[in-house]
């Protein structure tokens, strides 16, 4: 590297360039959704700042903060929840509740809470924190956008399916005008979306909205990108709700392999895909091969053999009567 070659440079310099280099890349790797790739990265620039520049020092903060949600993204939610409570405090503390990273560790704590199933403190920070962007940053700005997906997100966990449809329409509409339609934030704001499209039963405008977003991130991503392969799920679900259950079942049975080999079988974006098509297998009347992949579903997540695979959305199905919820910020974000 450049940086290094220099003569006139201390051995600091160039390890503070370093640190900067790979934290660098491994956000890009992040945004391209190859967070095993990314890690190593993200640890070795802490490691490095922490020792430069010491555990509050701002640039460590800022390495330190791709950590969280970079081992959500690898399905080690309890190891980011601990490390982005932590990491919060220390930015409010030295940076101030109001600053960009802090604003950032707050919204990946988010993340966290969310995948832990804890929606509804996932939601109320949510909401305070894209409040909090609105304001600083204007409704427009990618920060704000990426706080309001969470914040869809964590509507949608809660049931408030209207309320992340309302706000999902209106952050993908900005993604695209601001990052661009085949933008990696962009594609990815379509989850919550097409979740919030599904649970109301819109499931023909899911499908055409799944179809068309899969295929953009087949193309910018990769077909085995982890993004692409959650988009898929999506996709599955509305074509169950359709009724195209043979449809359902192919892209189920690509999805789930292609889960397992970039995945693991453990990740549990594997297992609610393993869960999803044991699902649609039982409507196939495949009841056999259901049960099955139902109960290793339920023996990795560490819960008893049940007689019959349940859904991991099965919660928000029975959520579908709770169409509301509370609309007073997505107005205020729209005025």
């Amino acid at each position: 590297m450049l940086v290094a070659t220099d003569a006139h440079r201390t051995l600091v310099e160039v390890e503070q360039d370093i640190a900067w280099l790979l934290y660098r890349a491994g956000k890009y790797l992040q945004t391209r959704g190859e967070p095993a790739a990314a890690q190593p990265l993200f640890e070795r620039s802490v490691e490095l700042r922490r020792a430069m520049l010491g555990e509050d020092h701002p640039d460590t903060l800022e390495s330190a903060g791709a950590l969280p949600f970079n081992l959500c993204e690898l399905g080690k939610y309890e190891q980011a929840h601990q490390l982005d409570e932590d990491l919060l405090a220390r930015c409010r503390r030295v940076l101030g509740a109001d600053h960009s990273q802090t604003l950032e560790a707050a919204t990946n704590l988010g993340v966290a809470l969310r995948y832990l199933g804890q929606y509804e403190q996932a939601y109320q920070l949510a909401k305070h924190t894209v409040a909090r962007r609105c304001q600083i940053l204007g409704l427009d700005h990618p920060d704000t956008l990426r706080s309001a997906f969470i914040f869809a997100l964590a509507s949608w966990g809660l049931g408030y399916y209207q309320t992340a449809r309302q706000l999902g329409e209106d952050t993908l509409t900005r993604m695209r005008q601001v990052l661009g339609a085949n933008h990696p934030y962009t594609l990815r704001s379509v989850m919550p979306l097409g979740l919030a499209l599904w649970g109301l039963g819109y499931y023909e405008q899911a499908r055409q909205l799944g179809e068309d977003t899969l295929t953009r991130m087949r193309q910018v991503l990769g077909a085995d990108n982890p993004q692409t392969l959650r988009m898929a799920s999506i996709l599955e679900l509305a074509l169950d709700g359709l009724g195209q259950h043979e449809p359902a079942r192919q892209l189920g049975e690509d999805t789930l392999t292609r889960m397992l080999h970039v995945l693991g079988a453990d990740h549990p974006d594997t297992l609610r895909s393993a869960t999803i098509l044991g699902g649609t297998l039982g409507k196939l009347r495949q009841s056999e091969r259901a049960r099955k992949l139902g109960e290793d579903s339920l023996v990795r997540r560490g819960r008893p053999r049940a007689r019959a695979p349940q859904c991991g959305l099965d919660q928000a199905a029975r959520c579908r009567s709770r169409r509301g919820g509370p609309y007073s910020l997505h107005l205020r974000l729209r005025r």
